[in-house]
């Protein structure tokens, strides 16, 4: 901090050295002292440094602009010289940030470097990302599937069923379902058999797979679990395809992924077997550690005793006895699925995952554990693997690891990224000090974290191991194949998903082909903007004072540099494109006969191809040939902002100098011509606002002289005197700035403006720019008092002065010549110290009392914590006091030499009683207790009353726990005439409980003895929940309000606090329901009120918390696969052969140049990133209100808030 603070102290001796010295007035101040309060004058011995890119372009290693400038600009003299030479200076980003002759460090350097700067001029003018590169289908590889955002696990089981080349040609024949009146697009059979066609002949890298996600109307942003979407989509597709002609088709699921096992049970007594054919999709596996697959199926057909409690009631034996359970496996189906118990509950109740690995062979024989066992081997092969990446149980990312037919190669289907598992990686295994280490993938959404791990390998046995395997999927060997299958002819997709895949192709061809002639013309204007742009910048610096040049901030040339590169850079305001004109203010834009060509240059911003085409190049030229003048190239540009270093006079602002950047002035007239914009204002160096110089002279030299007079005084004040009778006294606070208790009074007097004193310091706070060089004198109020006394002799005041040297004082008196200084051998005001001497003797006796009445009041001292707890003792009599008298007392007691606690008067009980002799208060209303009345005993009552007197006393008993008599009855009508007078006042809501009933007039009253505080349920306020008491007892809510406040008022900060709708409350106060729309005034509300709230039940809203309320075991629910939705009665079958509608006009937008009449092609799937803002309003169940902006349910017509009429959204 202190080398910032020498720093900025030396900069202001550079710009105003002068102030003080050279010019001590006002009218001495000339345009060069102008100049140098702006840092642009040659005394400012500002150093021209040499542009650090003029030499040539960076190189990568140099790319840092600072770095480049110390290796090309290390050391620069400065403009002026001393006697002692040239000054070297050392040009950085750091030092040279103030300096308006160094224009470098400034942002020159994303120019720089031509592949970064063309990244964010792309970027800027939102070309997007190139559609081909990286797109293009690669022939060795298969098509991936594109993620919509958490929709792996669909991905994952869509390339294992792709490679089912049975289930894929029967996907292919079927012929979907759909409704009379709706698209074959609906149908999640058409949008199956369409991936697989995308994934069998598209040319792109992966295919959108969002027609299908959205058919079975999926959220995309839920990850779901991929066994369950399985099964459920394959229980789907047999329903569509038991609709079919074929019986073939109409069975092929059953078929195909089916197969039967028998549950057994054996009694163990007479041996009897029971048994029960069961049709099964998969077998489940469980694990353990380094587990087999043929021990986990053993396992699995393991019998298991039935005794004990579990015995088996056996018809034969027609008694409980011990049995053997047991399944058989009877047949398997072609495709046999091991779904692998990978999740599990812990002891907690928590579902975790296990990491337990399995092995598992590349080809099993089935033939041991069918029963019975055939005599021949049934061979099964691996065909895919489902693989759960991640360690939670709640969240992650499948893949899929599933075999090529057509290839007859492993592949790892990673949504849109597929990689080919090589053959070494297949039959070998990895030694451990060759594994690829895991690397994590962040997805975009929260639910997806991807870890992408080494592949799972297979050892020399035909083994793999995997710590991830979630679903291991077999295929039947057939006779005559071999381990990776014989030859096998793909199916030919459907002509109408075919088309759909080969219109897409051509979409993307013609998306491709768009956004190549888009890149190339951008890059065109790139390349001719950097250009100019680096002739600018590298020639745009003074090379000498007597140069022409304006003054520009640095943040308007930060802005100019990112001008192009960065959206948000781009000013506002309309371009104004340079064209010939009929009314001819240009006679053209090209260049006049014999100038060399020097075209203006677009960013690119704001125009599209055609209207770039159009404008002309060249110089711009005025009407006669002549070149145009400065102000009509600034007519044609945009501008930029350049008002930071402009004062409120509209000249330079002279505070502001460290943001002063000097500009040749033929370099501006370039940038104009070339890259159309403009600085606003144009400001030269001349244009030093002379108002600012003015009124910052004073506080400058102020700030120049007064260090000096300081460092001159501590020199002094360190000269020892031979006698300490002739040093001096001076007021301590004035030297060393520091504000006590004694300087209270002086404020209270209305001397408000003085500062804080701190004459010491550099710069004294106690400095008023007002008084110019002056200061105020050290026995200038409120400082007089420390020294000098009202009696104009020594005060008493010893701690609030201190010695100082006698040169010291009298260098101090040659500076404040006003100051009547006092030596140290002046004698103490005898009035004074009289006057001290008796108040001493005062504040004695003050403290005698106070002592005195505290132990007489020993026990209300004692009871002071509990004091307003209120009677506790049947068998005492009490005494009603005012509560202000007590609280007054008590703060006496404790402080009584204090002038803010004095010590209470009279004991006044008579303001509580009426005109008519009656208490205008109840002791019985809480809100009284807790701020009118307080009671303490008889004993205490007089004791108060012999030491302070007053009374009358106000007698009062125990009748109830919570209820007291007194000795006079409560006037009704006075009592509310006071509490009527309350502006504001705290009341108390009681939620009752549903069994204490809706309060009546008859019985309103509340045991408020047993109510318990409220507290308020965290939370934002977007989720609404009822709040719904539980417990017998009432809850008591504090709620402030006013007296001119609705009803309605209450009841919203109730809903805030308990979030209990408005149209659910119903308040009482005394048994009487109160209304909305009259106030609290009006119904008879007074401070310490209780109002009762009571929650009606709302079967409709309870119906509308359980819609939007998300829960935990909905798995598919709101989709076709879980089952809420019914296909139509009126339904026909689609032909795979029918026509799908296409579009007859491509959008222009996406052609390419000389382009003949667009093919017709179909229209492109829809963006999944683009969704409805209807949408989400619907999927979250609220809708904001326009007035208050609370989000309410869309099945409410009123906002619960502010009763502002909702626009419901509309439903397409």
């Amino acid at each position: 901090m202190a080398k910032k603070l020498s720093a900025v102290a030396a900069r202001v001796q550079e710009h105003w050295g002068w102030a003080g010295t050279l010019a001590k007035k006002v009218h001495e101040i000339t345009p060069e002292f102008r100049l140098q309060a702006c840092g642009l004058s040659l005394s400012n011995r500002k150093p021209l440094c040499a542009n650090i890119y003029a030499d040539g372009p960076i190189t990568a290693q140099d790319s840092d602009a600072e770095d480049a400038g110390v290796t090309r600009a290390k050391k620069r003299r400065r403009l002026n010289h001393g006697s002692s030479g040239p000054e070297l200076y050392e040009c950085s980003k750091k030092s040279c940030k103030a300096n308006p002759n160094c224009l470098n460090y400034l942002g020159q350097e994303q120019w720089e470097d031509e592949d970064v700067a063309q990244r964010l001029y792309f970027k800027a003018n939102k070309l997007g990302a190139d559609p081909n590169p990286g797109n293009a289908r690669k022939e060795n590889l298969p098509v991936g599937l594109k993620n919509l955002g958490a929709t792996c696990y669909a991905n994952a089981f869509l390339q294992i069923w792709f490679q089912n080349v049975p289930f894929r040609s029967a996907v292919y024949q079927c012929a979907p379902l759909v409704e009379t009146d709706s698209s074959p697009d609906e149908s999640p059979l058409f949008q199956l058999q369409t991936v697989f066609a995308g994934l069998q002949s598209s040319i792109q890298r992966y295919h959108d797979p969002t027609p299908l996600v959205s058919s079975l109307e999926l959220p995309m942003d839920v990850q779901r679990d991929a066994q369950e979407f399985g099964k459920l989509f394959l229980d789907h597709l047999d329903k569509q395809f038991r609709t079919q002609t074929n019986e073939d088709l109409r069975q092929v699921v059953t078929s195909t992924f089916q197969g039967v096992n028998v549950n057994v049970i054996q009694c163990s007594r007479c041996h009897t077997r029971s048994e029960r054919e069961e049709l099964f999709d998969d077998i489940v596996v469980t694990l353990e550690k380094n587990c087999k697959l043929e021990d986990r199926l053993r396992e699995y057909l393991k019998p298991e005793s039935m005794n004990g409690d579990n015995q088996y009631h056996c018809s034969k034996c027609d008694s409980m006895e011990d049995a053997a359970r047991h399944t058989e496996l009877r047949r398997l189906p072609p495709m046999l699925h091991f779904s692998i118990a990978r999740f599990v509950w812990d002891n907690s109740g928590e579902r975790q995952k296990s990491k337990c690995g399995i092995k598992y062979p590349l080809a099993v024989d089935m033939a041991p554990f069918i029963s019975p066992r055939p005599s021949e081997p049934v061979i099964y092969d691996l065909r895919g693997v489902l693989l759960h990446k991640g360690a939670s149980a709640h969240h992650g990312h499948y893949e899929s690891q599933a075999f090529d037919v057509s290839r007859k190669k492993w592949f790892n289907f990673n949504d849109g990224i597929v990689n080919e598992l090589a053959e070494e990686e297949q039959q070998t295994t990895t030694p451990a000090s060759k594994k690829r280490p895991n690397r994590v993938v962040q997805s975009d959404d929260d639910d997806e974290i991807q870890i992408v791990s080494a592949l799972a390998l297979a050892d020399a046995t035909g083994y793999r191991t995997s710590r991830d395997a979630y679903m291991l999927v077999y295929q039947r060997r057939m006779d005559g194949d071999s381990a990776t299958t014989s030859s096998i002819k793909l199916p030919t997709p459907p002509p109408a998903a075919r088309d759909r895949i080969e219109a897409n192709d051509r979409l993307h061809q013609l998306k491709c082909e768009a956004w190549q002639v888009r890149r190339d013309a951008l890059n065109k204007q790139f390349v001719t903007l950097r250009d100019a742009k680096q002739k600018i910048y590298k020639t745009w610096g003074i090379s000498d004072e007597s140069e022409e040049s304006i003054i520009v901030s640095r943040t308007a040339l930060e802005a100019w540099l990112h001008y192009g590169l960065f959206a948000a850079s781009v000013p506002d305001g309309q371009r104004k494109h340079a064209r010939a004109s009929s009314e001819g203010t240009l006679a053209s834009l090209t260049t006049s006969a014999g100038s060399s060509e020097d075209t203006a240059v677009d960013d690119g911003m704001d125009l599209d191809l055609e209207q770039r085409n159009e404008r002309p190049e060249g110089r711009p030229i005025a009407r006669g040939g002549s070149p145009l003048s400065l102000d009509d190239l600034e007519a044609l540009a945009d501008p930029i902002d350049n008002t930071d270093l402009v004062c409120w006079h509209g000249r330079l602002d002279p505070e502001k100098a460290t943001e002063f950047k000097r500009m040749r002035l033929d370099i501006y007239k370039e940038l104009v011509r070339t890259t159309r914009l403009r600085f606003e204002p144009v400001i030269f160096p001349s244009n030093v606002c002379t108002d600012c110089v003015e009124g910052l002279f004073y506080a400058k030299a102020y700030q120049m002289s007064h260090p000096k007079m300081v460092e001159e005084y501590d020199t002094l004040a360190l000269e020892p005197d031979d006698d300490p009778s002739h040093q001096y006294w001076i007021s301590k606070d004035w030297l060393k700035g520091k504000w006590i208790g004694d300087m209270a009074p002086h404020i209270f007097r209305g001397l408000m403006d003085f500062p804080t004193p701190d004459w010491r310091l550099k710069m004294p706070k106690m400095h008023l720019p007002t008084n110019g060089l002056d200061d105020p004198a050290p026995d200038s109020e409120p400082w007089c008092h420390h020294v000098r006394c009202t009696h104009d002799k020594l005060s008493t005041e010893e701690a609030s002065r201190k010695r100082i040297s006698s040169a010291a004082a009298i260098y101090l008196m040659s500076i404040f010549p006003e100051w009547q200084a006092m030596q140290c051998n002046e004698d103490r005001c005898t009035i004074c110290a009289d006057e001290l001497k008796s108040t001493k003797t005062d504040q004695m006796a003050k403290k005698m009392v106070a002592e005195n009445e505290k132990t007489h009041l020993k026990d209300l001292i004692i009871a002071e914590p509990h004091i307003g707890d209120g009677p506790k003792d049947f068998d005492a009599e009490y005494a009603i006091i005012p509560a202000t008298f007590l609280r007054q007392w008590y703060a006496w007691a404790h402080k009584p030499l204090s002038r803010d606690c004095p010590r209470p008067g009279e004991l006044d009980c008579a303001q509580f009683i009426c005109s008519h002799e009656m208490l205008n208060v109840d002791p019985n209303a809480r809100g009284d207790r807790n701020s009118d009345i307080v009671f303490i005993t008889r004993d205490w009552f007089d004791k108060v009353v012999e030491l302070h007197g007053g009374g009358p006393l106000l007698s009062a008993r125990l009748r109830t726990q919570s209820r007291v008599d007194t000795d006079r009855d409560v006037c009704a009508d006075c009592r509310k005439e006071r509490l009527g007078n309350i502006e504001n006042f705290a009341i108390e809501i009681s939620i009752l409980d549903k069994t204490a009933g809706i309060p009546n007039v008859e019985a309103y009253e509340v045991n408020l003895g047993s109510a318990e505080p409220y507290q308020p349920r965290q939370g934002g306020q977007q989720t609404i929940k009822r709040y719904t008491t539980r417990a017998k007892k009432a809850f008591l809510l504090s709620l402030h309000v006013g007296r001119f406040h609705l009803i309605k008022t209450i009841k919203q900060e109730i809903f805030q606090q308990t979030k209990v709708m408005l149209s659910l409350q119903r308040l009482f106060l005394r048994g009487v329901e109160l209304d909305n729309q009259r106030t609290v005034g009006e119904s008879g509300v007074v401070p310490g009120d209780v109002l009762e709230l009571w929650q009606e039940e709302s079967p409709e809203y309870e119906e509308i918390c359980n819609k939007y309320i998300p829960r935990g075991d909905e798995g598919f629910g709101g989709s076709i696969l879980g089952g809420t939705r019914q296909l139509a009665k009126s339904q026909a079958p689609f032909a795979a052969s029918d026509p799908v509608p296409v579009p007859e006009e491509l959008p222009t937008d996406i052609l390419p140049p000389n382009s003949a009449s667009p093919p017709v092609i179909l229209e492109s799937d829809p963006d999944p990133m683009e969704v409805d803002s209807t949408a989400i309003t619907e999927a979250t169940g609220a809708v904001a209100c326009p007035q208050c902006t609370f989000d309410n349910h869309l099945e409410l017509s009123h906002c619960e808030i502010c009763n502002y009429e909702l626009a419901r959204p509309s439903i397409i």
